[in-house]
Parts: structure tokens; C-alpha cells; sequence
């Protein structure tokens, strides 16, 4: 497509704004996904856990999908194996054709957070913009790459999100289901699904608020399936393989490090609207003594990262931080000061939860702040702490931040300009 063409296509009447803007991006995302595979390469050697994840793909391309799935030495679910063994079977198993299947997964994921950005702003440059920033995440242009369980996750998890602003209840069970068959954290926005529609429900009786809190329910079955087959939350092989005994399931470390995180992987996000995080004397001061929590639960690796894998950080951003300043004490410093500018986001969120309970307003900000809230303290159950598992709270956290416009949060009946569905 020339840029005459392309411009006579933007200047076309018989398209809609959204479908401009959907353009307009899909032309970027294939510029910077043929940046990413220029520089990286299809055919490069596996990336840290790629390695074991395209071994369990083969596995189930082996063998029959039904069979494979009751007992394999992973400790995630298996859909995305049974995804990617199902193209190996048509392409094949080469790894470069493997990722070709995550590029493809990429690029729908974006297509689908520009989607709610854009349900949410009715802006194209917002609904642009943040999907970028979004898919330049370090993090995220390893997903649309490489051979990993997550993005697929993250592609779903956006479904359930859109199924949920536009109370479609067919659509939330199956991205429900689709989600933890992916990754069984993801359940969070299930949990706050539930507790939205279930409260909106005592305020309105809808037979459309019934069916939602319904099917939110209907959406655990498949896992809850697996979960009896396996006896346990894992396959048998992979809890052997991936899981050391005598591990604490309940991990304060995790919230920390994920209030940490938000003033790091959304910086751009919260400077916009820092005067309604850091202007806020209640908020500063209250984050101020609540910081020194910290130290009681300082960022560190589980005892499986460092056991196992010999790793003693807990992603990029850690390893970083471990790099510049080179002594295990030091790094804690700068999470520390980070965790005090993260609390004033979590605290207003908190807030805004009280206020909205106060005024009976249980819109889709209240099911943003409960999916926040939900994911912090779910995610203390799991095993492992990892940078990368705050990714798929980035667009949930992203839309939230930037929802906050004056009068919003002080006013419970007023919603500015932005397009709030209510039921």
C-alpha cells in the first residue's frame, strides 16, 4: 500500500474513526514485530524457558491431546501446548515456525487492548498510544516472540475485560474458561467479576447481572476439571519437577514487589496523572508510614527461582538494579523508594473502592479497582515471584490510572466525557 492509497483510505467516509484507528496501528505493530524479528531472529536458540515450553509442545504433538494432558512436566495448563501442537501439526515443529504462532498471538493481543482502550476513550491517539507503550514493554516484545505461555493468557484475560464492559455473558465463559486454562493466576479477574456483578445485582435485580455472575462461576469448570485430574493445581510431573516442598504458599514479598513495579512499568501512565496520586496530602503521608512495611517484606526470589534455577532476582528490572549498584543491601534501597510512590496508587484505589461503596456507584472503575485489589492478594498463593506475572494487570492498571479525570473519583455521579457503560 503506497502512501496515496493509504491516505485516500484514511480519507474514506465509509470508514468509522475506530476502524481508522485500527489501521493506523496495524500498520505500526508490523513495523515494530519486523524490527523485533530482524533483531532477534525466528531461528535463534531458545530463550531462557522457551526451551522446556517448545519440549512439552512436541510432547503433546506426539501424543494424543486428551492423554497429554493428565500428567506433564509442566506447571502451567495446557492450552497453550495443545494451541502450539496443533499448528506444529499443520507446520511443523521447527522452532522458527513455532514462533511464528507467538507473532500472530501478539498482534491480536494488541488488536484487542486497542479495542477496549478505544470502548473506553472513544480517542484514537489514547487507544494508539497505550497499546504501544504496552507492546514495548521489554517483557511484552519477548512474548510476541518467543515461544512462552503468557501473552496467549493475556490475550484471553483482555476478552474477559471486554466481555465484561459490554455484559456479554457467552463470551465471558468461554474467555473465562479460555484464561485459566492458560494460567491458573489469571483467575483474579474471574474473582473480581464475581464480586462486581454480584454487588451490582443487590442494587439492581437484572436478570443480564444474574446471568454474568453465573457464568463467572461457569468459567472455573474446566480448571476445577483438570484440578481433580491432577489432584492437585498442577500435573503430578511438573509439581515434582517445578515445585520444592516446605515452600510458604502465602507471600507478602509479592505485593510488595508488584506495588513496586507500578511506578516502573507504568511511568509514563501515573506522571500523567501524578497530582492525583502526590498532590494528596492524605495519601503521601499515609504512604509515607506505610513504606517502612517494607522492610518487613523485602524483594527477594522465591526459594525456587534461586534453588533451581540459580536466579536471585526477580526479573529484568531487579537484575538492573542488581547491575548498577552490585551489592545485594543496595538494590533494596531503590525498591524501597519505589514501593513509597506505588502505595499512593493502591491507596487511592482502595479509596475510591470505599466512596463508590458509599454512593452505590458500582460501575466498571469499581470492577478495575477490584481486579487490582484481587490480583494483589491472589497472587501472595503462588510459589513464585516474578516481574513478569505484573504484566497482565499493566492494561487493567493503565485504564484505571487514566480514567481519572476531575470530578470522577470526588464526585460519584459524575463520569466526565469518557464512555462508562453502566447495566
Amino acid at each position: 500500500m503506497n502512501f496515496i492509497t493509504y491516505n485516500k483510505v484514511l480519507k474514506d467516509k465509509s470508514m468509522t474513526n475506530y476502524q481508522k484507528s485500527l489501521l493506523i496501528l496495524s500498520l505500526i505493530l508490523i513495523v515494530l514485530q519486523g524490527i523485533i524479528v530482524s533483531v532477534i531472529g525466528l531461528n535463534r536458540n531458545p530463550w531462557g524457558d522457551e526451551g522446556h515450553f517448545v519440549e512439552t509442545i512436541n510432547e503433546f504433538g506426539k501424543n494424543p491431546f486428551f492423554i497429554q494432558i493428565t500428567n506433564y512436566k509442566e506447571v502451567t495448563p495446557p492450552l497453550v501446548f495443545v494451541i502450539y501442537a496443533f499448528w506444529g501439526k499443520i507446520f511443523g515443529f521447527e522452532i522458527y515456525i513455532l514462533r511464528i504462532l507467538s507473532l500472530v498471538i501478539a498482534y491480536l493481543t494488541y488488536l484487542l487492548f486497542h479495542k477496549l482502550l478505544y470502548d473506553f476513550f472513544n480517542n484514537s491517539k489514547i487507544a494508539i498510544l497505550v497499546t504501544l507503550f504496552f507492546a514495548i514493554n521489554p517483557y511484552m516484545m519477548g512474548f510476541s516472540i518467543f515461544v512462552y505461555t503468557d501473552m496467549l493468557a493475556i490475550l484471553f484475560l483482555l476478552l474477559c475485560c471486554i466481555a465484561i464492559y459490554h455484559s456479554n455473558s457467552t463470551l465471558l465463559a468461554i474467555s473465562g474458561a479460555l484464561t485459566l486454562l492458560c494460567r491458573q493466576y489469571m483467575v483474579f479477574v474471574l474473582v473480581a467479576a464475581f464480586i462486581f456483578f454480584l454487588l451490582k445485582y443487590f442494587l439492581r435485580k437484572n436478570r443480564v447481572l444474574l446471568e454474568m455472575i453465573l457464568t463467572s462461576t461457569i468459567a472455573l469448570i474446566p480448571i476445577v476439571i483438570l484440578f481433580i485430574i491432577w489432584k492437585g493445581f498442577a500435573p503430578r510431573l511438573g509439581r515434582e519437577l517445578w515445585i520444592i516442598r516446605n515452600v510458604s504458599v502465602f507471600n507478602l514479598n509479592s505485593i510488595t514487589l508488584y506495588i513496586c513495579l507500578i511506578p516502573v512499568y507504568l511511568f509514563p501512565i501515573v506522571i500523567l496523572r501524578w497530582n492525583y496520586f502526590y498532590s494528596d496530602r492524605k495519601l503521601m503521608i499515609t504512604s509515607f508510614f506505610a513504606s517502612f512495611l517494607y522492610w518487613l517484606f523485602p524483594v527477594m526470589p522465591s526459594r525456587v527461582t534461586v534453588e533451581q534455577m540459580g536466579i536471585h532476582t526477580v526479573g529484568l528490572f531487579h537484575k538492573l538494579m542488581f547491575r548498577i549498584l552490585g551489592f545485594r543491601l543496595w538494590d533494596q534501597i531503590p525498591f524501597f523508594v519505589l514501593f513509597f510512590f506505588g502505595l499512593p496508587v493502591i491507596l487511592f484505589i482502595i479509596r475510591d473502592i470505599y466512596r463508590k461503596l458509599k454512593f452505590k456507584e458500582i460501575d466498571y472503575l469499581f470492577f478495575l479497582n477490584l481486579s487490582v485489589l484481587s490480583f494483589l492478594f491472589l497472587m501472595q498463593l503462588s510459589y513464585q515471584v516474578w516481574e513478569k506475572y505484573f504484566l497482565p494487570i499493566i492494561p487493567i492498571l493503565a485504564i484505571r490510572i487514566l480514567m481519572i479525570k476531575k470530578g470522577i473519583n470526588n464526585n460519584s455521579t459524575q463520569l466526565g466525557k469518557a464512555s462508562i457503560k453502566h447495566f
